[in-house]
């Protein structure tokens, strides 16, 4: 289960928050056209052949909700790191 409290803490505090990512999803070898060294995040369930989905992670109030949509529908997905 993911510690949605945790999360929202952590980017308040202008904590490590590409590593509490990082430390949730698995590294996809999928990249965007023209950017290899994108940060592409893979999560949910890749069983079957259901397509996944594409998020963008943005941080502030995006962040929690889309976190928390991946982790409920527990669909495949792919997020790619979209702050800086």
């Amino acid at each position: 289960m993911i510690d949605l409290m945790s999360i929202a803490q952590t980017e308040a505090a202008g904590g490590d928050l590409f590593g509490t990512l990082d430390s949730l999803y698995e590294p996809s070898d999928v990249r965007p056209e023209g950017y290899p060294d994108a940060v592409v995040w893979q999560g949910g369930n890749f069983v079957g052949d259901i397509n996944p989905v594409a998020h963008s992670m943005t941080d502030a109030y995006a962040l929690l909700g889309t976190i928390a949509a991946i982790d409920i529908l527990g669909r495949a997905s792919y997020a790619c790191c979209a702050w800086g």
